[in-house]
């Protein structure tokens, strides 16, 4: 098992780290927050632990408003977005995703699924989505 940071600026004016951890998978669990719920908080900590013992590589995505600390503001979402796709775009090609998503992040998922066209291969878990998620859901 390898694991790493990949580190992009952010609109925030911040580095993000994103943690990768690797062990030569074909799939990737990729966590998506919540507004106030980081990645190595209890649920998606677990979830993560658990993507990992079924042999996913891991990849724990942190939004630019939380690491410069700052206050999310909702017509952010679309710049969220699109660092999120660029982070997923800069790993190697995987055949399976999974997506655990929390409350937002199930809006940043469902949205990133569509626009990498990835909907096919990739698989949900949606914890406390927000309304806004239910078509992507549906979908």
């Amino acid at each position: 098992m390898n694991v790493s940071n990949i580190i992009m600026s952010s609109y925030w004016g911040r580095e993000v780290k994103h943690k990768y951890i690797t062990q030569g998978s074909k799939a990737l669990a990729v966590i998506f927050p919540g507004k106030n719920y980081s990645a190595d908080r209890s649920l998606l900590d677990y979830a993560a632990k658990a993507a990992r013992e079924h042999n996913c590589d891991v990849l724990l995505l942190e939004y630019g408003y939380q690491s410069a600390r700052v206050d999310f503001k909702r017509e952010e979402m679309s710049i969220i977005i699109e660092e999120c796709k660029a982070v997923i775009a800069s790993l190697p090609d995987y055949k399976r995703f999974l997506f655990i998503s929390k409350s937002m992040g199930a809006v940043i998922a469902g949205r990133i699924a569509e626009e990498l066209e990835i909907q096919k291969k990739t698989s949900h878990l949606y914890i406390t989505p927000l309304p806004e998620a239910v078509p992507l859901i549906q979908r």
